[in-house]
């Protein structure tokens, strides 16, 4: 297994921003424990889905795909039915349009962190490391696209140990460059449970200038 201690070195790449990024949102599953699918969930108007593509296409990303089928998007729908992130990805690497863009950056968020800020995404985008993610949350992430990202991709998913089925173990198995998160660590919740889009509701509500 490769180092995964690497912290940030500070490294950041000036000519990143110029180069083709690619973003990616994993919008695949069931939603099961929302009851609901979280990416058409609404918030300030705008879908939890179109405000992350918005949020990619902010930070530097040219084209954004979605992992999931969602008609009007770059969709790539899900291969393998209720194997999580990691098999969305997979579908998204093997898709013939992203192959075409071998060596290019990837950048990739999930569908259900509504209050991740751009800046935070383009923080990634900027170092020349080619795997960079932050501690804890895992998301925003960058990926180099390459056959050996692929092929560590379809290593996990094809183990018996599920374990490995996840995005953790992926970055574990790459030379990842771990970044630290940002004092407001919150900005970095998913929202699963109906319970929790609810609170962040009231706390959209709260900070919403009174009339």
């Amino acid at each position: 297994m490769t180092d995964t201690n690497k912290t940030d070195r500070h490294t950041i790449d000036i000519n990143a921003l110029g180069k083709k990024t690619i973003g990616i949102v994993l919008a695949g599953g069931r939603s099961s424990r929302m009851g609901t699918d979280k990416a058409l969930l609404a918030l300030n108007g705008q879908t939890l889905l179109q405000q992350s593509i918005d949020r990619l296409q902010q930070a530097g990303c040219q084209q954004v795909y979605v992992s999931g089928d969602y008609p009007g998007t770059l969709s790539v729908p899900d291969q393998s039915a209720n194997r999580g992130p990691l098999a969305g990805l997979q579908a998204v690497l093997k898709d013939e349009r992203i192959q075409q863009c071998q060596g290019q950056a990837l950048v990739v968020i999930p569908v259900d962190m509504p209050t991740l800020p751009a800046i935070e995404i383009k923080r990634v985008v900027e170092h020349r490391e080619d795997f960079v993610a932050f501690k804890k949350s895992f998301f925003p992430l960058k990926l180099k696209l390459n056959t050996h990202l692929v092929q560590v991709v379809d290593d996990l998913l094809a183990n018996e140990d599920r374990r490995l089925h996840s995005i953790k173990a992926l970055l574990e198995h790459l030379s990842t460059l771990w970044l630290p998160l940002p004092e407001q660590a919150s900005l970095f919740a998913n929202v699963n449970t109906p319970e929790q889009w609810r609170a962040l509701l009231r706390h959209k509500s709260a900070q919403a200038p009174s009339k």
